[in-house]
């Protein structure tokens, strides 16, 4: 879970990579810059997001095998929410971090 502002998206044939510098974190999180990959709307759940936007992001990462989880992925069924709407929820997860450099 964190907050962060889209600073690029590639769209590919089977979902979009989102690049997103992180401005304050509670879980998940290893650096400033994260990737998170979702679908491209409609059927596959992709979430729309927007670049120069800012998000409260609900990413998770399904263990590949052990010892090694994939890429963190988010969709329409988490919370993710535009900043602006997710009040409620950061009041509720309390204190954040600032990520490391």
């Amino acid at each position: 879970m964190f907050v962060a502002r889209v600073t690029k998206i590639e769209r590919g044939d089977r979902g979009q990579s989102v690049t997103m510098e992180i401005s304050t974190t509670w879980k998940g999180t290893k650096g400033k810059v994260v990737t998170v990959e979702t679908g491209l709307g409609g059927g596959d759940c992709g979430y729309g997001f927007e670049e120069g936007e800012s998000y409260l992001v609900y990413a998770y990462q399904r263990k590949i095998e052990e010892g090694s989880a994939g890429p963190l992925r988010t969709g329409i069924c988490s919370r993710t929410r535009p900043l602006a709407k997710a009040r409620g929820d950061i009041k509720a997860l309390g204190p954040a971090k600032i990520p490391p450099v």
